[in-house]
C-alpha cells in the first residue's frame, strides 16, 4: 500500500482484488485444474507478519468458490494494526483432470 491501511474492510477488498490476479495466474499455469490451498499473508506497519492458510479436500473451480474460500481464511486473521502489505497465493493444484463438459467455466 502507498499508505498503511487501518480498516479491515479495505484490506479485505484489496485481498479480493489480489485473489483475482492470483486465480488468473494459477489457471494460466495449471489449465483445467483448481487450487486446493490458499495462503493469505499480511505485514503490519511494525513489520510483523501474519500468515494464514487453508487446504480443502476439493479444488476451487470457479472465481466464486475462490472468493468464498478467501472469506474463510480472512476470518482467521485479526487485523488489529495498520497494514502495510498483503499477499494472496494459490497452490496445490488438483491432480485429477477436470471434465470439460460438466465442469464450471474456468475462465
Amino acid at each position: 500500500f502507498e499508505y498503511d491501511k487501518n480498516s479491515a474492510e479495505v484490506v479485505r477488498a484489496h485481498a479480493q482484488a489480489l485473489l483475482s490476479v492470483a486465480g488468473y495466474k494459477f489457471r494460466k499455469q495449471f489449465p483445467e485444474q483448481g487450487p486446493k490451498t490458499m495462503i493469505l499473508k499480511i505485514r503490519y506497519a511494525n513489520w510483523k507478519t501474519q500468515q494464514k492458510s487453508q487446504t480443502w479436500a476439493t479444488p476451487a473451480l470457479t472465481e466464486a468458490e475462490l472468493h468464498t474460500r478467501l472469506q474463510e481464511v480472512f476470518e482467521k486473521l485479526v487485523v488489529a494494526n495498520p497494514v502495510r502489505l498483503i499477499g494472496v497465493s494459490l497452490t496445490n493444484p488438483s491432480h485429477e483432470q477436470v471434465d470439460l463438459f460438466t465442469a464450471p467455466d474456468l475462465k
